[in-house]
């Protein structure tokens, strides 16, 4: 019994150590993207869009060094209000390196989800940039968020089944994980 325990043991700490040594630590550029219900600018309709379909162009982060990533093809996401990560990237070679800001570039034609239709969209600035100071550390990464601000972009007539759309606004986070 005593030498079945001892096995046991063994295995439990062989298989904590093979777990441990799984969880590497990696440094990403993620790019996330995602509907909140935040009213833009000049927004004065009475409803949202169930989705917004959206294409990411790149990133670039930027300070002393440059650094642009774009993904090898590109589609149409269909964003709605719960995080998806439409861009993800290896950048463990730059650990150390600082950046004073981040700029997305999205396709400027959009389509948003309507309750009696989809809208075709042309955003304004398909170009959206903040401007922080953030870095790549070693063990982190840097989390970008695209929030997509589209509540009551959709004019809704109930009556007579229409509806009038105006684009969204975005905002940019970025957090070194």
């Amino acid at each position: 019994m005593r030498r079945l325990r001892h096995y046991f043991l063994l295995i439990i700490a062989m298989s904590h150590f093979a777990c441990a040594e799984a969880l590497t630590t990696t440094q990403e550029l993620t790019v996330e993207m995602f509907g909140v219900f935040k009213v833009p600018e000049g927004a004065e309709g009475n409803a949202s869009p169930k989705f917004y379909e959206i294409t990411f162009v790149s990133i670039l982060l930027g300070g002393d060094e440059e650094l642009e990533y774009a993904p090898e093809a590109t589609s149409a996401l269909r964003i709605i209000d719960r995080p998806q990560v439409v861009f993800r990237e290896d950048v463990e070679k730059y650990d150390g390196t600082s950046f004073t800001s981040a700029t997305v570039t999205l396709e400027s034609a959009v389509v948003a989800g309507g309750k009696y239709s989809n809208y075709d969209l042309t955003l304004t600035d398909p170009i959206i940039t903040k401007t922080e100071d953030f870095g790549i550390k070693t063990g982190k990464g840097v989390h970008v968020i695209i929030k997509v601000e589209w509540q009551n972009t959709i004019d809704r007539d109930r009556d007579a089944e229409t509806e009038a759309v105006v684009e969204p606004t975005f905002e940019l986070e970025v957090e070194e994980s």
